[in-house]
């Protein structure tokens, strides 16, 4: 008789994942010129708002303690879709930032109101801000996209 072979039983794949980072370091860059490139960007000028912080993975425990950098830019465009809602009723985002995670490239990526980067700034900047949760889908091939960012002084796993 021949050896039949058995099936590997294969958990369900996760479809998200929420991610916390403990806040190391962070750095506010900020650029502003004439804009030299209209083919790119509309208007006179170029702005470049963002804050870039550094930390550790707390969750999910298989990136636990490894390394990342992630970017908070600030947008201008977001703050229409806020203010007047009804009027973009029909834009339908995917993701408010992205994260990957593959071999020693771990980085993540946030487009926030541009408005709030002050506050964010002046918060970290305090020590109010010791974390933050993104959550979004699990990581497939190394990347996830990120449906929601929060900020938190205190990370209790229980709460979580």
């Amino acid at each position: 008789m021949a050896n039949k072979k058995r099936r590997k039983v294969r958990q369900p794949k996760k479809e998200f994942e929420l991610y916390i980072i403990e806040i190391d370091s962070w750095e506010a860059p900020y650029f502003f010129g004439v804009n030299f490139n209209k083919d790119i960007i509309d208007g006179p000028f170029w702005e470049h708002a963002s804050v870039k912080i550094s930390g550790k993975f707390i969750q999910p425990g298989k990136i636990e303690e490894k390394a990342v950098s992630i970017s908070v830019y600030g947008d201008r465009d977001i703050t229409p879709c806020l203010t007047d809602p009804v009027k973009y009723d029909e834009y339908k985002p995917k993701a408010v930032g992205t994260l990957t995670v593959r071999g020693k490239l771990r980085d993540g990526s946030a487009w926030f109101p541009i408005d709030i980067l002050p506050v964010i700034i002046s918060m970290l900047g305090a020590e109010r801000y010791r974390y933050i949760a993104m959550q979004g889908h699990a990581l497939y091939r190394g990347h996830a996209n990120i449906r929601s960012v929060s900020f938190h002084q205190e990370y209790d796993e229980d709460d979580w």
